[in-house]
């Protein structure tokens, strides 16, 4: 009996807990409880939500050009440098949404709820959120997130839309990431992303688009990146995307690339849609029109741990070797006018380098 009763209050104590997550909602126009409006009352939102609420965001601009770009260490919740810094920072499991169950592809300017920094070349510009979640995730859906810098200081890492860092992970899904930059990873740095949409992306170093990091995949089940498009994003290496697999990000049996589309991205070193570091799957993805100096459409730092299926290779040059792929290993593909430099007369190969299968 006392195991019984001891089992009941246990369940009752889950049940009170789950019951107490609470959906905060934020206008541009009508005020929340304390008064607030606009990139105010998300401020506080962020800062009196607890672990699984919902931030829930009415559509408009929130320009967060003239609000400080503040670090999680002068908020007191990380002992660590100025770069955990943006104009937003998430420190719980908190889920940000927009307010519109449409695909982004079906979007009008009413649906958007738009996140936006200072423009290049003004000041004051920063990263826009920073999520800082202790081991657990935090969620982002139905948002654009426009002109985040982390090139800038004090935020200098990457992922100028949205970064997650040490035991932390996020999800992203149904977003798009716009005019972003960062040195690695010029959308997101970090984070699991479905269903994004980034364009116009820069990173100095690694990533235009987005930059996908090992270290979170083998603590957290978000190592993927899947449906997702990546257009006229540029980097070193990875125009669109730069894979760091190490550490088991698209090696595991969860991580991988999939359904993902490639155009026009830019690499000045290697992989012009995408670099992968290490061991890799990417399944069912198309690459069209991306370039960079050796392997235009994609390039792997080693052949015999990456496997690319089902992928379509189509238009994508380099000044190298390798016009679409350049290494890795390539099942049940197509390829499709890739071209190789031919006044290079030490490029080699307009479909791939080696490892074509």
């Amino acid at each position: 009996m006392v195991r019984m009763k001891v089992g009941v209050f246990v369940a009752a104590v889950v049940a009170a807990v789950s019951v107490q997550a609470k959906t905060w909602t934020v206008s541009l126009e009508n005020a929340d409880e304390d008064g607030f409006t606009g990139v105010d009352s998300l401020t506080n939102a962020l800062y009196k939500a607890a672990n699984n609420d919902i931030v829930q965001l009415s559509p408009g601009t929130y320009d967060l050009s003239s609000y400080p770009v503040t670090s999680a260490k002068d908020l007191g919740w990380s002992a660590s440098g100025d770069d955990r810094s943006a104009y937003l920072v998430n420190r719980r499991n908190i889920s940000i949404r927009g307010n519109t169950t449409k695909n982004w592809r079906d979007w009008t300017e009413a649906d958007m709820v738009i996140l936006k920094g200072a423009a290049e070349g003004q000041p004051n510009r920063g990263r826009i959120i920073y999520g800082y979640t202790d081991g657990r995730g935090g969620n982002y859906r139905g948002l654009v997130f426009e002109n985040g810098d982390a090139t800038t200081s004090p935020s200098t890492t990457g992922g100028g839309g949205l970064y997650f860092m040490g035991c932390s992970y996020g999800y992203a899904t149904n977003c798009i990431f716009r005019s972003c930059k960062g040195s690695n990873g010029g959308g997101t740095f970090a984070v699991a992303c479905q269903d994004c949409y980034f364009t116009n992306c820069t990173a100095t170093a690694n990533g235009g688009g987005a930059y996908l990091h090992g270290e979170n995949a083998y603590k957290s089940p978000t190592n993927y990146v899947r449906k997702c498009e990546f257009v006229g994003c540029t980097a070193k290496l990875g125009g669109g995307a730069y894979a760091n697999s190490q550490q088991g990000l698209a090696g595991t049996k969860s991580g991988y690339v999939e359904g993902c589309l490639f155009r026009a991205n830019r690499a000045s070193s290697e992989g012009g849609g995408l670099y992968e570091d290490y061991a890799g799957v990417v399944r069912s993805c198309r690459f069209e029109d991306n370039a960079a100096a050796t392997g235009g459409g994609a390039s792997v730092s080693h052949e015999e741990s990456s496997v690319f299926t089902n992928c379509t290779f189509a238009g994508n040059t380099s000044t190298g070797n390798g016009g679409a792929v350049q290494k890795g290993n390539y099942y049940q593909c197509t390829f499709a006018d890739n071209q190789a430099d031919p006044e290079n007369s030490g490029s080699t190969g307009g479909a791939g380098y080696q490892g074509v299968y």
